[in-house]
C-alpha cells in the first residue's frame, strides 16, 4: 500500500514539473523530456498512476476524508499558482520554477524538428502530424499566440508557447484530480471501499490508462481466473522467481499495473478479458481467513499438473536415452 506521504509528493512532482532549456538544440524540456514528447497520453498515465495510488490506500488506509482533503489541499495551491500566471503570457514559464536551468546534456532522442512558420508548421514533418492527431488542439494554441509574437519572429517565442501547452494539458489534468476526489468525499459515508469497484467512477471521469484496453496492444492470455492470476503472480512473487524492484525493494504496486498492463483473465471458457483493478484480488489472496479457499485449492491443482508435467518430462528423458543406446 503507498504511504500518504509519498503520495503527496509524488502529486508534488507531478504539479511542480522540471523545465530547463537545452542549449544545444534551444529548446525546452519539461521533466527531462522534449516538449513535443509531453501530450495528452502523458499526463493520461500520469494520471491515473496517481489515482490508483489514492485508490489502492483508501482501501487498505485509515483517516480516508483526512487523507482526500490533504489532497484537495496540494490540488488548491496549484489551482492559485494558475489564477496568479496566465497561460496567455508568454512569461509565465519563468514562474514555473525560480530559475530555469541551461543544460547542454542530451536525452534519448532529438526533438523533433519543427519550423517556426505558421504556414510551414501544418506542412511539417509526420512526426509533428503524427502528434497534432493525438493533440488535436495544439495547432489552435500556438496560432494564438501568432499576433502576439509577430507570427514568430523570435523562434525562443514558439519555444515557450510549447512549454505552455504542456501547462495547459497539466491543468487538466488537475481538473481531473480535483474532480475525481471531491466526488469520493461527496459519499464517503456511504462508500465502503474494501469492497468498491473504482472502474465506473475511473471512466465516468475519463481517467483511464490508455494502453489497457488499447487494441493495438497484444495481451498475454492466462486460463486463469481473476482470483488466481493474483494467486500466481503473489506466489511467483514472494518465492522471488518474478518480481518488479524499486529502490532495492519489491514493488508489488509495479507489478499489479505491469498484470494490469499486459495480462487479460478467464471469465467463462472461451471469454477473456482485459485485468482491471487487481489490488482487490491480491488483498484477498493474501488475507489469512481467505488462503484454505484461495492459495491453498490453486496451489494443489498447480502441484498437480507441474506433477504430471515432471512425469512427462522424465518419460521423454527415459526415451532419449534408450534410443541412444542402440
Amino acid at each position: 500500500m503507498p504511504l500518504p506521504n509519498t503520495i503527496y509528493q509524488n502529486l508534488n512532482d507531478f504539479l511542480k514539473p522540471k523545465i530547463n532549456f537545452s542549449t544545444k538544440f534551444n529548446e525546452y524540456i519539461y521533466n527531462d523530456k522534449w516538449i513535443l514528447e509531453i501530450d495528452k497520453d502523458y499526463f493520461n498515465t500520469a494520471v491515473y498512476d496517481l489515482i490508483s495510488d489514492v485508490n489502492d490506500h483508501l482501501i487498505q488506509g485509515k483517516n480516508n476524508r483526512k487523507f482526500l482533503m490533504e489532497i484537495l489541499q496540494i490540488a488548491e495551491l496549484k489551482y492559485q499558482w494558475f489564477n496568479d500566471h496566465s497561460l496567455r503570457d508568454l512569461k509565465t514559464i519563468s514562474h514555473v520554477r525560480p530559475t530555469i536551468r541551461e543544460v547542454d546534456y542530451n536525452l534519448p532522442s532529438n526533438p523533433i524538428p519543427l519550423n517556426f512558420g505558421i504556414a510551414d508548421l501544418i506542412d511539417s514533418s509526420d512526426a509533428f502530424i503524427e502528434y497534432e492527431k493525438k493533440n488535436s488542439d495544439f495547432t489552435q494554441h500556438i496560432e494564438s499566440f501568432q499576433n502576439i509574437t509577430n507570427n514568430y519572429e523570435d523562434p525562443l517565442d514558439f519555444e515557450k508557447t510549447k512549454v505552455l501547452f504542456a501547462l495547459a494539458l497539466l491543468y487538466k489534468s488537475l481538473n481531473k484530480i480535483n474532480w475525481y476526489i471531491e466526488s469520493l468525499l461527496m459519499d464517503l459515508e456511504y462508500l465502503d471501499f474494501s469492497d468498491f469497484d473504482f472502474e465506473e467512477i475511473l471512466v465516468k471521469h475519463e481517467i483511464a490508462v490508455l494502453n489497457t484496453n488499447d487494441k493495438n496492444h497484444q495481451k498475454c492470455f492466462t486460463n486463469l481466473s481473476k482470483t488466481d492470476v493474483a494467486n500466481l503472480f503473489n506466489i511467483l512473487m514472494e518465492e522471488d522467481i518474478i518480481f518488479m524492484e524499486k529502490n532495492g525493494r519489491k514493488d508489488e504496486i509495479a507489478l499489479k499495473k505491469f498484470i494490469e498492463k499486459n495480462f487479460t483473465y478467464r471469465a467463462e471458457p472461451g471469454n477473456y478479458k482485459a485485468i482491471n483493478r487487481i489490488n482487490k484480488e491480491f488483498g484477498y489472496v493474501t488475507l489469512s481467513e481467505h488462503i484454505e479457499r484461495t492459495q491453498l485449492p490453486f496451489l494443489e491443482d498447480m502441484i498437480a499438473k507441474l506433477t504430471s508435467r515432471k512425469l512427462k518430462v522424465e518419460h521423454h528423458i527415459e526415451r532419449y536415452k534408450r534410443s541412444t543406446k542402440k
